[in-house]
């Protein structure tokens, strides 16, 4: 009833940047850089039924700055280089449930550390700039639930409650976000989504889905906050023969309006990437083969 798992994962990235151009704060010297690391993780899984288990494991992350980050052109062009490689250690606890084939709950705890983060600052004034964040900190709940009480009708709910922050990230000697929560990060994550496929659908379904994104903060300040928002969208499949297959699909039946992104810099106003309005697709599939 008890399984452990060991593993291990080996990074080794160059990077040869030649500049046949002048240099300057915009443009960086010509380079070279390498990373490595080898990144451990471990985990225990224990069944205590056939139908539950728990579970628990560590794993230690490595990310390299990729060259969008190093030796693109902007302000800060000539530092870029200089970016650190991402290093993380996380830590996850969690309960496997299975009731019968009707009901089947998942539900799990996190805590990750990262440090040197690689992260966006934009000032009030000049170009955005790509920093490392000296540690973050996020932490969350995640659950799923599932539901089957007929054979054609099911419902699935999937929810994260997180907290994201910044443990340590002195921008500069005036600038100090340490112990704020991250931009663009909402605590609450919801879906839910009630299926009913008839035989007579051939295959196909009817989907009900109900999106809710909690509220985040716009900027690393934390002094302006997206409300978040609610959406509700339908889907439906209808197979004609093996091959042919109908679909339509409603995107945001309320007509919403909401934010895919909100931003917010310095004294600046806010920036809002506006999300799809109320939109409706229809089309046909051809599956060549047998399905």
């Amino acid at each position: 009833r008890l399984r452990f798992t060991l593993g291990a994962r080996y990074d080794d990235l160059s990077y040869d940047y030649a500049n046949n151009m002048s240099v300057s704060v915009n443009r960086p010297a010509s380079t070279e850089k390498s990373f490595s690391h080898l990144s451990p993780k471990i985990g225990a899984t224990y069944a205590i039924t056939d139908d539950s288990s728990v579970f628990v494991s560590y794993n230690n992350g490595f990310r390299a700055p990729g060259t969008g980050d190093m030796f693109r052109a902007g302000g800060t062009a000539a530092t870029a280089p200089d970016l650190k490689p991402v290093k993380v250690n996380s830590y996850e606890a969690g309960v496997r449930n299975r009731f019968g084939g009707i009901f089947t709950l998942d539900t799990s705890v996190y805590y990750m550390e990262k440090k040197d983060d690689i992260v966006t600052y934009k000032p009030a004034t000049g170009d955005s700039q790509r920093l490392n964040a000296g540690k973050t900190e996020h932490k969350g709940v995640e659950a799923g639930v599932g539901v089957q009480p007929l054979k054609e009708i099911g419902m699935n709910v999937s929810y994260s409650y997180a907290k994201h922050t910044y443990e340590d990230w002195r921008v500069n000697p005036t600038t100090d976000y340490s112990g704020k929560e991250m931009s663009a990060a909402p605590r609450q994550n919801l879906n839910v989504t009630l299926d009913y496929t008839p035989s007579f659908f051939n295959g196909g379904l009817m989907e009900l889905e109900w999106v809710h994104l909690g509220s985040y903060w716009m900027d690393d300040e934390n002094t302006a906050k997206y409300d978040g928002h609610d959406l509700i969208n339908a889907r439906a499949s209808y197979g004609i023969t093996q091959q042919w297959e109908l679909y339509a699909k409603a995107l945001n039946m309320m007509d919403k309006a909401y934010a895919d992104r909100a931003s917010k810099s310095g004294t600046s106003e806010a920036l809002y990437a506006p999300g799809q309005p109320r939109t409706f697709f229809a089309g046909v599939v051809y599956n060549w083969g047998n399905k």
